[in-house]
């Protein structure tokens, strides 16, 4: 209410049917011209809903996402969990429209994507459509805030869908120290409860409590509502009004505490935990005052993590690397809910780092204390500054889908007059509260979190957390250090950063805007070297590039581990080499990718095209330059590399399915457990070697695109040629990536594996050949038909998993099709045979012809759509010159082929892909440890069963 009386005492406001117009204050204007054409509204209903209205004309799909004010600190001590429980339910069917899966489907069908969560304050709900199929999509939306139904039958299978949730976050890094910090939430802070439920938390919570609590805290005067569309502004406010309008009003004030989240006797602790992973890192917390936490126009915690975080030659990572202490830091602010914030700083450790922790710490205090005497420059602020006032301006299309996901939280926190300006760019220059948060960040104010293998800690791990069960141990850090740390001085060596000479200058256009449809890339070098693809944009008139720069070497050999090891060695050590300029040019909204590929390593440039030659030059300098100058560097690169190969064999049994098949399907394919195998053997004079002669005989294939000019374009392509300085590798000794036709007439198979990971896992794929255009767009059409019912009868029905799936994909011109589920209830041999049963099943009801119409119309808007970015369509042009030989009409043929696709041509793809007659189907099945399964064993004979029994 007090947020509201705010708003009404100080903004201008002008009445319309039910809403009245909020004030924009948000004045900062968009400079992408596929975004000029927006236009916006904010309103707030009389029923105290807010809504942010986006009318524009060229997005793809319509978008809306609803927030309210309420969250997971709401639940209570019996419920725990009712929050995320009740987000689960409301998907469940409306008095309106009570057909459980109706919404899903429908959203489906209209090419629509779905997803809802529960933070500690909030919970959000968000779906894209079709824009034609908007109106009705918004229609179902709203009525789950009006007249939802909790169906009977959905409360238990949700329940249980919560479990499955639950048990796939159980080896969940991540998740398992953010439940850790949770033990070490002061007792009367509601932090303490245990927002993602399971089975024992939510066992007292019937269909009744779930409604009594909904009544009790959803109310219209807690939501905040975006929607962006295509149609006009004056019909998203008639929409908007007539949808919900209706919400009811309850007048309920936001859930708000002042109470600080942490507990203050564990301040100045170390707490020891023990990863599922081989991993070590220490994390440093601190507890922010509630008014730090509302310095939203200043930002200090934003601003001091620039420095704290930064990774340039002056900074806290680079001396820490240089004693090889360290690897990787990160520095940020965490709003954790209302007037609660957190600031960390997360520093990944070596072996050495680990065993000299407190000097890692003593470090951190070092740059602090130079914070605290420098303080921030204007100078360094009128960077930052301009850089988040830039990205806002030059801010790409992208998914709204996913852009309204990283909205949400700013959408409850930020004023809606401002939003969503003030969370993206710091708006005023506050020494003074920058000082007060360095005044916070104290050795005794702060809380020390260390993640290592239990047998690398100093103490046993004698405390288990309740939930997850994470086993830990926590130590009073003595006074003595804690005053030595405190009273530490500057270290020389961490300075302020230097000026970031990658910021750019000029961000004018180089070509005027075309209505082409599509580009067409011109051939700017081609010889035994390589060959240059240059597209000038006249589509998105932006100040960016987007390049990418694939070296083809026989030196890397997609089957063979040593030269796969020995190419990831190479890549680190480019990384390191340049990591000072990469940052400052990240900084400067100009990032780099550089990875192996097929037979080969790529590397990319994406971002403002102004520095974008300076930072090249940089890179191409790098390429024989990469070394590894001595023993320890290389011990800790090995040994980094060596903990992610072996971590692999914890990732979630799916992710395990996923590379099995990958390694069957690829002819020349090497395993992160060969790899493993291979790290161990490999020495530093190996690498210096392979190194020294990884460039020796190339092939360059590259796509420049962007805001640059031919003549520009053509220096480029010679400047990378001569960086290169290599013989010419001829293409008919270039090495072919071979994708695997499973055999027609002998199969289908099945391979089973094992993991020491929690949970089981099936991926069954079916393989269609020939490929043809035609063929593509049958897939994926049909893909379209099953996605909702297989997720609805695999998890909502039968409650297999939580993580249920279904892909269509075309792989080096082969079309397969998915079904996947990852399981803590069931075996994979029990998940295979329910696809077959659900793909029989399918099989007797002919999709119906006006739904492959509606589908078919959405899989060409979405292929007519195109590239939504500068970036995007840089990817697309390089696949269409490299995978596809050229060939970049390949988009128009997919179209083409939809378009010209027939319900009796998508029937009779669809029966032959399906059918019991399609033997080329192979599946993957991982068995992983689990609790809950009903497992058959098989006997060894009948007289061994009868000893086992008792009569």
């Amino acid at each position: 209410m007090r947020h509201f009386l705010f708003l009404l005492t100080f903004l201008a406001t002008a009445t319309l049917q039910s809403a009245t117009v909020i004030e924009d204050h948000a004045d900062l204007p968009i400079l992408t011209p596929s975004l000029a054409k927006r236009e916006t509204l904010k309103l707030r209903l009389d029923n105290g809903l807010e809504a942010y209205l986006v009318s524009d004309p060229d997005t793809e799909k319509s978008t809306a996402i609803l927030a309210v004010n309420v969250g997971s600190w709401q639940d209570p001590e019996e419920n725990q969990g009712i929050a995320h429980f009740l987000e689960h339910m409301l998907f469940l069917g409306t008095k309106k429209y009570p057909q459980e899966r109706g919404y899903m489907e429908f959203i489906g069908d209209h090419g629509g994507m779905t997803n809802a969560f529960t933070a500690n304050d909030m919970t959000a709900f968000l779906f894209n459509v079709d824009n034609s199929a908007f109106p009705e999509a918004l229609d179902r939306f709203s009525q789950f805030f009006k007249e939802p139904l909790f169906n009977v039958s959905g409360v238990n299978r949700e329940m249980h869908a919560i479990d499955q949730e639950y048990a796939k976050n159980l080896e969940n890094d991540d998740v398992r120290q953010l439940w850790l910090m949770k033990e070490q939430t002061a007792e009367d802070h509601p932090n303490k409860t245990f927002q993602m439920g399971n089975l024992a938390s939510l066992n007292n919570t019937s269909r009744e409590t779930l409604i009594k609590w909904y009544k009790e805290h959803y109310s219209a005067n807690l939501m905040k509502l975006i929607v962006v569309s295509n149609a006009p502004i004056s019909t998203l406010k008639t929409l908007v009004i007539n949808d919900f309008e209706a919400i009811p009003d309850s007048e309920k004030k936001p859930f708000s505490t002042d109470k600080m989240i942490m507990d203050p006797a564990m301040a100045g602790h170390k707490v020891y935990f023990e990863p599922m992973k081989h991993e070590r890192s220490v994390t440093l917390v601190w507890d922010l005052p509630p008014a730090i936490a509302d310095m939203r126009d200043s930002k200090p915690e934003r601003v001091i993590c620039h420095v704290l975080g930064h990774e340039g030659k002056e900074s806290l990572l680079a001396q820490l690397k240089r004693e090889h202490l360290a690897e990787e830091l990160s520095c940020g602010g965490q709003r954790i809910g209302g007037k609660n914030m957190l600031a960390f700083l997360e520093i990944k450790l070596t072996k050495q780092g680990l065993h000299e922790v407190d000097t890692v710490i003593e470090r951190t205090f070092q740059a602090i204390k130079m914070l605290k005497q420098e303080g921030i420059p204007p100078a360094l602020f009128n960077e930052i500054q301009k850089m988040e006032k830039v990205q806002y301006q030059y801010q790409p299309r992208t998914d709204s889908f996913y852009q309204l996901i990283v909205d949400a939280q700013n959408l409850i926190e930020e004023d809606m007059s401002t939003f969503p300006q003030q969370s993206a760019v710091t708006e005023r220059y506050d020494p003074e509260a920058i000082q007060k948060l360095l005044a916070v960040m104290t050795p005794k104010n702060t809380y020390y979190y260390i993640k290592a293998p239990k047998d690398a800690l100093p103490i046993p791990l004698d405390k288990t957390e309740k939930w997850l069960g994470v086993s830990y141990a926590s130590a009073a850090i003595p006074e003595e250090t804690l005053q030595k740390w405190s009273s530490i001085g500057e270290n020389p060596a961490i300075t302020l950063p230097a000026r970031n000479p990658y910021i750019p200058d000029d961000l004018s256009i180089k070509a005027q805007q075309s209505d082409t449809a599509f580009p067409a890339p011109s051939l700017i070098l081609n010889n035994d070297h390589g060959a240059v693809y240059f597209a000038e944009d006249k589509e998105f008139h932006v100040p960016k590039i987007s390049w990418t720069f694939t070296v083809k070497t026989p030196a890397v050999n997609d089957g063979d581990a040593r030269s796969q090891v020995l190419t990831d060695l190479y890549i680190r050590a480019f990384k390191d080499h340049l990591e000072n300029e990469s940052y400052l040019a990240k900084l400067a909204g100009l990032k780099y990718t550089i990875e192996k590929t097929n037979y080969g390593i790529a590397i990319t440039i994406n971002g403002y095209s102004d520095k974008a030659p300076l930072f090249l030059n940089t890179l191409l300098d790098a390429l024989h330059k990469a070394d590894i100058p001595n023993a320890d560097t290389f011990r800790i690169h090995k040994e980094t590399l060596a903990r992610k190969y072996d971590n692999f064999l914890m990732e979630s049994p799916l992710d395990q399915t996923i590379e099995k098949l990958r390694s069957i399907l690829y002819k020349e394919f090497t395993t992160n457990k060969q790899k493993a195998t291979a790290i161990r053997k490999v020495t530093l004079k190996e690498f210096k070697q392979f190194a020294h002669t990884l460039l020796e005989k190339t092939y360059l294939e590259a796509l420049l695109y962007g805001n640059i000019t031919q003549d520009q374009a053509q220096k480029i392509a010679q400047q990378a040629i001569a960086a290169l300085a290599s013989d010419p590798y001829p293409k008919d000794e270039q090495q072919k990536v071979a994708i695997a036709v499973l055999p027609e007439t002998s199969g289908p198979f099945y391979l089973d594996f094992k993991t020491k990971a929690q949970g089981n896992a099936a991926l069954l794929a079916i393989q269609q050949t020939p490929f043809s255009f035609t063929n593509r767009a049958a897939q994926q059409i049909l893909e379209q038909t099953m996605s909702t019912p297989f997720f609805s009868e695999l998890r909502t029905k039968q409650q297999t998993g939580y993580i249920v799936i279904t892909a269509a994909q075309e792989i080096e011109k082969q079309l397969f099709t998915f079904f996947a589920v990852q399981s803590n209830t069931h075996t994979p041999r029990d998940l295979l045979a329910r696809f077959e049963l659900f793909i029989e099943t399918f099989k007797q009801e002919p999709v119906p012809e006006a739904r492959f119409d509606a589908i078919k119309r959405t899989q060409l808007i979405q292929l007519e759509t195109g590239p939504k970015n500068i970036k995007e369509m840089g990817e697309m042009l390089n696949k269409m010159a490299f995978t596809y030989d050229g060939d970049f009409l390949w988009l128009q043929k997919r179209i083409d082929a939809m378009e010209a696709l027939t319900y009796d041509e998508f029937l009779s793809t669809a029966h032959n892909m399906l059918s019991k007659q399609n033997h080329r189907r192979l599946a993957i099945l991982m068995r992983g440890s689990t609790n809950g399964e009903l497992a058959y064993q098989r006997a060894k004979n009948i007289n061994e069963l009868k000893r086992l029994s008792s009569y």
